[in-house]
């Protein structure tokens, strides 16, 4: 299939959105549960985009394809985003969000209250970097893809001709 149709095609730019999101998520669980790299809280909000470009990818496949492929491409930039932000904060750049941060305690809090809540708590740091490949970590290639794919999305609901967009 030539770059051409695959950005005019109606079903192969949603087919493609969805087979994207859905590797990313794979590698993501993958990662996960057969490596044991734990995702801390911004590795899980960009995962919720990858679901979102899924669904939207999935719903561009039976109805709609220009709007929902769009709507795809921007659920993967505002992944690119988040992935944005969490390299600045693996970088030191910036402070991550409150769940990145060890949990904090009342001042009154006993030497007991303060190792059950450590304890029961699950925590994964997004200032560390778990795995990089050429120093760049997971958010960093995390963002190079959805920045690429979100663009090619919206690139491709625009080339759609208007009678097959519908």
């Amino acid at each position: 299939m030539a770059t051409s149709s695959l950005f005019t095609h109606p079903k192969a730019a949603p087919a493609a959105a969805a087979l994207v999101s859905a590797a990313a998520l794979a590698i993501a669980l993958i990662s996960q549960h057969v490596f044991g790299l734990q995702p801390c809280v911004l590795c899980h909000y960009q995962r919720y985009a990858f679901v979102v470009a899924l669904v939207l990818a999935v719903l561009a496949l039976l109805a709609k394809p220009r709007l929902f492929l769009a709507l795809a491409g921007l659920a993967f930039l505002t992944g690119a985003g988040i992935a944005a932000f969490h390299v600045g904060v693996e970088q030191g750049w910036w402070q991550g969000t409150a769940g990145c941060h060890a949990p904090t305690f009342d001042s009154t809090a006993s030497v007991d209250e303060m190792r059950e809540a450590l304890l029961n708590t699950d925590f994964v740091a997004c200032d560390k970097v778990a795995w990089s490949l050429f120093g760049i970590s997971m958010a960093g290639y995390n963002f190079l893809f959805s920045l690429l794919f979100g663009l090619a999305s919206l690139v491709a609901a625009a080339k759609m001709k208007p009678r097959e967009a519908a």
